[in-house]
């Protein structure tokens, strides 16, 4: 169906079906949408029927219907991991597991199979950030957070995507790419010195989280005791990431 904006309308074969009228409010600055059904009487008048308020889903469908497009189903699965999810951001997180991790350091690859803390990930527009967490539950807003013990993620959280390609931004079915780009990475230096809690190290370098995470090869649990605080909650950092 085309838009039409003339200031006329052009002879047409059948006479128009009246569908829908919208009415539009301002009230303390915002903006009200109501939309209402419309009948033909028999004199060929329009007959304006009791409205209700316009949703984003009506919207949506009539722009879709305006552009001649079929209307697409919006319902979307949300996974258990999923945390919180914002206007153009995601958090969710991953459980502890057993899988291998990957260096590449002085030009050679190293491999081993260990097990992984649980980490928390935020996705926004094209940047991923990552934590970790010293209980292997899913968190809530007030959950305080540990530094993720691994290379390549800032102080911040932020991770150092290299040549790595950011999924679609926004996607649901999108995280578990996010994941792969960190958990399925090569590691090649730490980006800060906090990385991990080691009895006698005050700063990790990169020889030092190496060789951790060497020590860790064929282990059946994560060493807790090994994180470092993050000093934040787990709301408190997400809003430093979205503001």
């Amino acid at each position: 169906m085309a838009i039409m904006s003339l200031t006329m309308l052009p002879d047409l074969p059948d006479l128009p079906v009246p569908r829908a009228a919208f009415l539009l409010y301002t009230c303390q600055g915002r903006l009200l949408a109501t939309v209402h059904p419309l009948r033909a009487t028999r004199s060929g008048q329009s007959v304006i029927g009791a409205g209700r308020p316009l949703t984003h889903r009506d919207l949506h469908g009539w722009l879709a219907t305006l552009a001649d497009q079929t209307p697409v189903d919006d319902t979307v699965w949300l996974p258990n991991t999923l945390l919180a999810r914002g206007r153009d951001f995601s958090v969710w997180w991953r459980r502890a597991h057993i899988a291998p991790i990957w260096f590449l350091l002085h030009g050679e690859r190293f491999g081993f199979r260990v097990p992984w803390p649980p980490l928390v990930f935020v996705a926004r527009g094209r940047d991923l950030w990552c934590a970790a967490l010293a209980r292997n539950g899913r968190p809530q807003p007030n959950t305080m957070l540990c530094h993720a013990p691994l290379m390549n993620v800032n102080a911040h959280g932020a991770v150092c995507l290299g040549n790595a390609e950011p999924p679609p931004e926004g996607a649901i079915t999108a995280l578990p790419a996010w994941e792969a780009t960190v958990c399925d990475t090569h590691f090649s230096h730490v980006s800060h010195d906090r990385t991990l809690m080691l009895a006698g190290q005050e700063r990790i370098g990169t020889e030092t989280h190496f060789a951790f995470w060497q020590r860790l090869d064929g282990a059946a649990h994560f060493p807790s005791a090994a994180l470092a605080s993050f000093h934040r909650t787990l709301s408190a950092w997400v809003e430093e990431i979205v503001q």
